[in-house]
């Protein structure tokens, strides 16, 4: 595995895990990689500086890096205990998200706990409406990126 660094054009940084670079690169032309806080497919490396070269060609970690990555994997292993409780505790509708949460909200279907899957678009429009919804991205222990 390897991790990498991404950012999207909000300045959104955040990491993610891939087979190797073309796995990478792949889901990325596929569009199966995207921000988990604005959904933004438009990603590149961030620039990483996990080690600091110190006098003659030694190299040591930057400062504040172990501390970084330890608060990374709790923030990881909390995020991935979220998407199982989600997983587990609600219906996934699929791409018929924002559809299914309107017909909950006008009474006409039962309402239920889902998730599933939404253009950042339709997300804001179901926050305007007053929808409690919350985009929270793809699951990162999910290989494929998929939400469910």
């Amino acid at each position: 595995m390897i991790v990498f660094d991404l950012l999207c054009p909000h300045a959104h940084r955040f990491e993610g895990w891939f087979a190797n670079s073309t796995d990478f690169e792949e889901q990325l032309a596929k569009g199966q990689v995207s921000c988990p806080v604005c959904g933004s497919a438009e990603l590149k490396r961030a620039v990483t500086a996990s080690h600091v070269a110190r006098g003659a060609g030694r190299r040591e970690p930057a400062p504040g890096t172990a501390a970084e990555q330890e608060g990374q994997s709790a923030a990881r292993e909390l995020l991935r205990r979220v998407w199982e409780q989600i997983h587990h505790s609600s219906e996934y509708v699929g791409k018929d998200f924002a559809r299914e949460a309107r017909r909950m909200h006008q009474g006409e279907a039962d309402s239920r706990t889902i998730h599933g899957e939404a253009t950042r678009e339709e997300a804001e429009a179901l926050l305007e409406e007053g929808l409690a919804v919350v985009p929270l991205g793809p699951a990162i222990d999910d290989p494929g990126n998929k939400t469910h």
